[in-house]
């Protein structure tokens, strides 16, 4: 069976003194094994809270997340987090520390790891020493230790520049395709959602229901930049 989650009329309200907030109305999809999902839509409309909801962060008002048994899921800030006073090493191992995992067999996955995408001659080196770059390799890597079926991925290149953005972007997608991981990534970005992804969810306006879906078949990226431009900011 190739489905790993499903997400069946999922809605999420928050209460304050004053008023609720309905963030997600009624959300509804599947992730497959190798699928590669981007969710977009407006600032506010409850793209994160989704993340956080698949996560286990916080619990859904309604609707239900089933997912597959022993699903493991990654989860990528749109900080990269990591420990200024561990090594580059250290914070790799920082999960497996917490989950008390720490095998001989992770231990060498990690290694494995830092020499396959050329982080291991930096390993004693601390963050700070490392472009953004670099950084964002590390905290991927750190996630990718804990084996997940599917990362979830918010925003993370938003604090680079367009032209690292490019780099970090293709980099990341290249070894989430190689450790044959599946992603859900939310991002602002069209253009990056497009690259990076095969399936593209467009939100609403809060509250957020599934405006359009597309399935990104072919190389002719600007009919589906223009298609979703329209979905976001039509009046």
């Amino acid at each position: 069976m190739n489905n790993l989650l499903e997400v069946k009329n999922l809605s999420k309200t928050y209460y304050t003194k004053e008023k609720e907030i309905k963030a997600l109305d009624n959300i509804s999809f599947k992730i497959n094994k190798d699928d590669y999902i981007a969710i977009i839509g407006p600032s506010g409309s409850g793209k994160s809270t989704l993340l956080s909801l698949l996560s286990g962060n916080e619990k859904e008002t309604c609707g239900n997340i089933i997912k597959k048994d022993n699903l493991k899921i990654g989860y990528m800030f749109q900080s990269d987090l990591l420990f200024e006073w561990l090594t580059v090493y250290e914070n790799c191992l920082l999960g497996l520390k917490i989950s008390n995992d720490l095998t001989k067999e992770n231990i060498s996955n990690v290694i494995r790891l830092l020499k396959k995408y050329d982080l291991y001659e930096f390993k004693d080196n601390y963050p700070k020493s490392l472009s953004g770059g670099m950084r964002q390799r590390v905290a991927l890597i750190r996630t990718l230790v804990i084996k997940p079926d599917i990362l979830l991925l918010d925003e993370p290149f938003s604090k680079l520049d367009y032209q690292n953005r490019l780099i970090v972007s293709s980099d990341v997608i290249n070894i989430i395709k190689n450790e044959k991981i599946s992603l859900i990534l939310v991002t602002h970005d069209i253009n990056e959602a497009i690259r990076m992804c095969d399936r593209i969810i467009v939100f609403s306006k809060r509250p957020s229901v599934i405006k359009k879906e597309y399935i990104i078949k072919n190389d002719d990226y600007q009919k589906y930049y223009d298609m979703i431009w329209n979905d976001l900011y039509e009046k």
